[in-house]
């Protein structure tokens, strides 16, 4: 039996997917970090107890580290619309040798991939808080039945990273 999607494939599209979960992995990472540090500078300003700074940061809580995480939040949402744009592109759709998805739309590429993967025996990192299973997750909203297993013949340390995955 041949396979629904060749290993060439599957390296260039986790490739891409990949790149895209590490992108949205940094940016939640760095809400984390600017919204921490945004507390200390509170914090700072409080324990001074001066009228000027009080003037000047009064309107300073910790949801005013927002212009902050929304620019993260924003970087997140790019990666997602990259990736579900990449999802629905022709490149994707002409992958699947058999077993195409009903429709270009994400979400049916992503059923497909899912049918594909298990006939290929072919396995993601098993999900964490971070990395391309938790990545797919967040674009659809709902935990996909991706065939998983750790490390995976297809790892998130090979592919979601901010390195060139070198690709056929």
């Amino acid at each position: 039996m041949s396979a629904v999607i060749t290993s060439a494939n599957y390296k260039l599209l986790f490739a891409i997917l990949g790149k895209c979960a590490k992108m949205n992995d940094l940016a939640a990472a760095e809400i984390t970090t600017d919204s921490g540090n945004g507390a200390v500078v509170i914090d700072q300003v409080a324990d001074q107890n001066v009228l000027e700074l009080d003037d000047i940061f009064s309107n300073v809580s910790d949801p005013a580290v927002s212009p902050l995480v929304t620019g993260n939040t924003a970087k997140q949402y790019f990666w997602k619309q990259k990736a579900i744009a990449y999802l629905e592109s022709d490149n994707v759709y002409a992958m699947f040798a058999s077993g195409a998805p009903a429709s270009q739309t994400y979400g049916d590429v992503l059923t497909a991939l899912i049918a594909a993967m298990t006939a290929d025996a072919e396995t993601l990192t098993t999900l964490s808080s971070t990395g391309i299973v938790h990545f797919l997750n967040l674009l659809t909203g709902t935990t996909l039945a991706l065939p998983q297993a750790s490390p995976g013949t297809r790892p998130d340390s090979t592919y979601c990273v901010a390195t060139l995955v070198v690709t056929p």
